[in-house]
């Protein structure tokens, strides 16, 4: 459950762009599809369990641009 990490939205984007980073500021994923989902791996290998921080731009039909920031824990 939950092997996957990508933002939900019933309402298509203008823009949008997902950034991942390790607790280093090393960028290890990114997407400007709001399809794409992040496995967990960077480079075809399993990340290490830990915190990681993501970015996410957005723009909705007639609304201004948006960041969210966050963390995401992950387990193996």
């Amino acid at each position: 459950k939950n092997d996957k990490f990508n933002p939900q939205t019933i309402c298509p984007t203008e823009q949008f762009e997902c950034l991942i980073y390790s607790r280093w500021g090393e960028l290890i994923f990114r997407t400007t599809s709001q399809f794409n989902q992040w496995d967990g791996k960077y480079k075809g290998e399993d990340c290490s369990t830990g915190v990681y921080v993501y970015l996410i731009r957005y723009k909705f039909s007639r609304q201004q641009p948006k960041n969210v920031n966050g963390t995401i824990t992950l387990l193996r």
